[in-house]
């Protein structure tokens, strides 16, 4: 995510507050991203990206970048140790939008850390 960029407390706050207000049925699915040949693209069905959405007390971040479109909200849920899903949004959008859901099954807390390092014993 190299582009995107952590929420501070004020503005985490804020994004999940427009969260939890909102069922995930009231989201609108952009389809030409979020499926491929009638697929979801990262294999993660909505069914699923519902099941994680309404898991608050999992979101260990909140990441936001500037497209042409509006800002995309990147919301990171940490299942357990190994077990992460980032779902994506347009929450400024009327009505809010969602436009993919991706898993990670990495440990996210080792690849930042190794990242962070790695950079700096170069």
């Amino acid at each position: 995510m190299s582009d995107y960029i952590l929420l501070n407390e004020v503005e985490r706050e804020k994004v999940l507050g427009m969260l939890k207000s909102a069922k995930f049925e009231e989201f609108e699915v952009i389809k030409e991203h979020y499926f491929h040949d009638g697929k979801p693209r990262h294999g993660i069905s909505l069914e699923k990206a519902k099941e994680i959405y309404s898991q608050f007390n999992k979101i260990s971040e909140i990441n936001v970048k500037n497209s042409p479109r509006g800002n995309k909200y990147t919301v990171v849920y940490k299942i357990n140790k190994r077990v992460n899903y980032s779902l994506c949004f347009f929450l400024d959008e009327n009505p809010k939008k969602i436009f993919n859901a991706i898993y990670s099954g990495r440990n996210l807390d080792k690849r930042v850390m190794g990242r962070y390092f790695g950079a700096r014993r170069k």
